[in-house]
């Protein structure tokens, strides 16, 4: 066949790699059968769930290793926020619209706990600030002494055993 009787000057095997089809295993194939990587532009969305087999990452670097600015983890596993704030919301929304669900099936372990770092002379202590028990009961941060009064705040003061409420006088 001449090329002039080809409308595009291709070959069927070069026009067909234009093509992309899913086999019957979901791998994303090429015209000719080739496997074919997708590219995500900037800005696409996945919608449904998203299952990542081997390493996330970001900028070339793996998210939770130990050259990831962002993302860390602990030994026990734990993935952790290493700087900046975590937010729960909705879109490019300051204001919170979503909600936090903490499922745990450990029967030791407190499964709720907001905890305060703070960094002194090269020495990290860690309190806890609040925290839901493994029983379901809410535990206050122990003070010994007073903090600053809120409208409507509340703490333990575990120096005289009492509990504080603040309210307009």
């Amino acid at each position: 066949m001449a090329l002039i009787d080809t409308l595009t000057g291709k070959t069927p095997a070069e026009t067909y790699t234009k093509l992309i089809q899913v086999n019957d295993d979901n791998i994303l194939m090429d015209g000719i059968g080739t496997e074919v990587s997708p590219i995500m532009k900037s800005g696409a969305v996945i919608t449904g769930s998203l299952e990542i087999q081997g390493t996330l990452t970001r900028n070339g670097v793996e998210i939770g290793s130990s050259t990831d600015s962002f993302w860390g983890s602990t030994s026990a596993g734990d993935i952790k926020r290493q700087t900046g704030n975590v937010q729960i919301a909705t879109g490019n929304s300051q204001d919170p619209e979503a909600k936090l669900q903490v499922n745990s099936d450990s029967t030791e372990e407190d499964f709720f706990i907001i905890k305060k770092e703070t960094t002194s002379g090269g020495s990290t202590t860690y309190k806890d600030i609040f925290k839901v028990n493994n029983d379901g009961v809410v535990v206050l941060s122990n003070n010994d002494t007073e903090p600053d009064a809120v409208n409507g705040g509340m703490y333990y003061n575990s120096a005289t055993k009492e509990y504080y409420l603040g309210v307009d006088d």
